[in-house]
């Protein structure tokens, strides 16, 4: 439960002659933080978030300054000046020495929810007055137009800010830490293509198909993904010498992480996967043309800026969107917004989706389930065979020719 605190302003839009609402935002406010009294101002603005950081300032500037200060008490953008800035901030400086995981990218992700959406909003009000603070946070957050996801990073961006200061004994309590349960999860399930959807998406025909994903390389790459049930960051990880062409099985050891970096992939399990011989063929084909720059054993298949970078995901998502505009994209009059899948959520996750649809009832359930690489019940069995993952999967070599069968 959260604690009750008495609100210090709200908004609200006066009726106008006619009756209806008009369009400028007024707030309340009480004329010190100790009255009961109340007054009303006009923001000049019409939309309630501007309104809100309008009314923050002001009431910090012309309230707040009535009631005296604790000493000492900094302003939440002075107290917060560096943090989640790396290699400065001293919050992260702890949990680094302590052992505990912290990267860069999700440092940059919360110094990025400081600036966009704390500090424009609270950044003038001091530590002190925040403590007061909590309902009016809160809706805050409630208003904000962002999905669940963001606004509960926002929130636990928030809390760690105060977290320190409490530490740094510049708060007494942490006005957030009484909001215990987060907002729900945005459920947006990856939808899947139909088959012939992917006839358009990666027909037979080399010129078409290179046509449609601008070179070999995005060709190669999404079909690999579809027809290996491959999560977008482990190919993005994947070396030549990951190809185990004499069974038509790739290896997943590593993926590439939410910093760039490579590291071990999903539940930190080595395992191997069959793929298709037309995926097998486009792979060599790759491997043998001559904008493939990096050949060696142990560079990437799928490079960046080099042989030892991987793609960003912001890439994969370009190429993916430009892919699916040059097989179902249809021209548009001016002005005009395409929505090339209406009511569909299709992203590059969708492949992987794909693949386990389609491969539903072709393969035996328990192949299937390896390939896709689900745990079960069995997973404690299954997590102490350091076996090769690729003699792990040879007993279904029986059953690879239905994957070619299928992918033809």
């Amino acid at each position: 439960m959260r604690r009750r605190t008495r609100r210090e302003y709200d908004f609200f839009r006066p009726q106008t002659k006619a009756g209806k609402k008009g369009k400028v935002w007024y707030f309340w406010y009480y004329i010190n933080p100790d009255s009961n009294k109340r007054l009303n101002k006009s923001t000049g603005c019409e939309y309630k978030l501007d309104a809100e950081v309008y009314a923050g300032k002001w009431y910090e500037e012309n309230v707040l300054k009535l009631k005296p200060e604790i000493p000492d008490s900094p302003t939440l953008q002075e107290f917060a000046d560096r943090f989640y800035v790396w290699g400065e901030c001293e919050y992260i400086k702890r949990k680094l020495v302590d052992k505990r995981r912290y990267s860069r990218y999700w440092a940059g992700l919360q110094r990025g929810y400081l600036d966009n959406h704390i500090f424009p909003a609270f950044g003038a009000r001091t530590l002190a007055r925040l403590e007061e603070s909590e309902s009016e946070i809160y809706d805050w957050l409630v208003r904000l137009p962002v999905k669940n996801q963001a606004r509960n990073h926002i929130m636990s961006a928030f809390r760690f800010v105060f977290d320190e200061a409490i530490f740094r004994k510049k708060m007494k309590h942490n006005p957030l830490r009484n909001i215990i349960k987060a907002f729900p999860k945005d459920s947006e399930k990856p939808d899947v293509f139909t088959f012939d959807e992917i006839k358009k998406l990666f027909p037979k025909n080399e010129k078409k198909l290179i046509e449609i994903w601008s070179c070999r390389f995005w060709a190669t790459f999404f079909f690999t993904m579809l027809t290996s049930g491959t999560r977008s960051q482990e190919p993005r990880a994947l070396r030549w010498l990951h190809l185990a062409g004499e069974i038509h099985a790739l290896r997943i050891y590593d993926a590439v992480k939410a910093g760039g970096e490579i590291g071990n992939p999903k539940n930190e399990e080595k395992a191997a996967v069959f793929i298709p011989e037309r995926t097998l063929e486009m792979l060599h084909a790759w491997r043998e043309a001559e904008e493939c720059l990096y050949k060696g054993e142990d560079d990437l298949i799928f490079f960046g800026v080099n042989g030892q970078t991987p793609l960003s995901r912001k890439t994969v998502y370009g190429a993916f969107r430009r892919g699916l505009k040059a097989a179902f994209g249809k021209k548009k009059e001016k002005g005009e917004t395409e929505d090339l899948f209406p009511g569909r959520h299709i992203v590059p996750h969708s492949l992987r989706h794909t693949y386990d649809t389609i491969m539903t009832g072709v393969l035996s359930a328990k192949m299937l389930q390896d390939q896709m690489r689900h745990r079960d019940e069995r997973m404690t069995q299954e997590h102490y065979n350091h076996s090769d993952p690729v003699k792990k999967i040879e007993k279904y070599l029986p059953e690879r020719d239905k994957i070619d069968e299928k992918w033809k």
